[in-house]
């Protein structure tokens, strides 16, 4: 009966996610406006490399979406080349790293996401290069 109990642990609610986790990653760097939703970038966002860039903005997406001010935390790459500044050419292949090491995962349309499951990792990933 205990073993059954520690299985049930290993299941996660997809649609759980830490907000507190979420305010962690975002507070230096994002943003937001009341009035319109819009992604507003700050000063130490621009120091980020390219794929920080793109986690921590997927991480606004799904904080946008689980603040229900989002109706989707899917983005197109397209979407993502417009809030990031990064150009396609560039942004392409690192999503594609980034979705090969599972960080980010894709939607049946094709937008890019932020899972749950990899919030802590983004977290730990920015934590590392400050460290630096």
């Amino acid at each position: 009966m205990n073993e059954e109990k520690n299985l049930e642990k290993l299941f996660i609610d997809e649609e759980e996610v830490s907000k507190d986790l979420l305010y962690d990653i975002l507070a230096p760097y994002i943003r937001f406006s009341k009035k319109t939703n819009d992604i507003l970038p700050t000063r130490d966002f621009l120091k980020l490399k390219t794929d920080q860039k793109i986690l921590v903005t997927l991480a606004a997406i799904k904080a946008l979406f689980v603040l229900e001010r989002r109706d989707d935390d899917k983005i197109t790459p397209k979407e993502l080349e417009k809030l990031t500044g990064i150009k396609g050419n560039t942004l392409r292949p690192v999503l594609k790293n980034l979705y090969d090491q599972r960080i980010i995962m894709k939607g049946p349309e094709g937008g890019y996401y932020l899972p749950p499951m990899s919030i802590p990792t983004v977290k730990d990933m920015l934590k590392r290069e400050d460290n630096k």
